[in-house]
């Protein structure tokens, strides 16, 4: 079992024409209860169900592959596309473009993105072959 992490290994996640090289990742998703008030003073509990998943990507974009990641991206916003990711051992089914930052260096051969996708869908665990 290796315990030292490969600092030099990212997974890459395509959003359309984009390599975004993720260093790190967040998953998050939640579900959401209320209260309504009732006639006799009391309170009636609800289940408001699940609410989507968000998939919030940390990496970098190689600016020898895409010159304006925040052109890209914003185009990406705007057209309302849904990508299907594959990403360590997980299928994002239908996941649009929810928010972005690019932060760039001029000396920098890398512009430093993050990404939130909204996931409408389910998630999947790959299968092993």
């Amino acid at each position: 079992m290796n315990h030292s992490p490969d600092k030099e290994k990212h997974c890459i996640a395509r959003l359309g024409d984009i390599k975004l090289y993720v260093s790190s990742y967040e998953l998050t998703r939640d579900r959401r209860y209320g209260f309504q008030n009732r006639a006799d003073g009391k309170l009636y509990f609800t289940d408001n169900g699940p609410y989507p998943a968000y998939l919030k990507l940390k990496g970098y974009v190689l600016k020898s592959e895409c010159a304006s990641p925040c052109v890209a991206f914003n185009t990406l916003m705007d057209s309302n596309t849904r990508f299907f990711l594959t990403m360590d051992g997980m299928f994002f089914n239908a996941a649009r473009l929810k928010s972005f930052t690019a932060v760039t260096d001029i000396k920098s051969q890398t512009v430093s993105c993050e990404v939130t996708l909204c996931c409408d869908s389910y998630i999947n665990e790959m299968e092993a072959e």
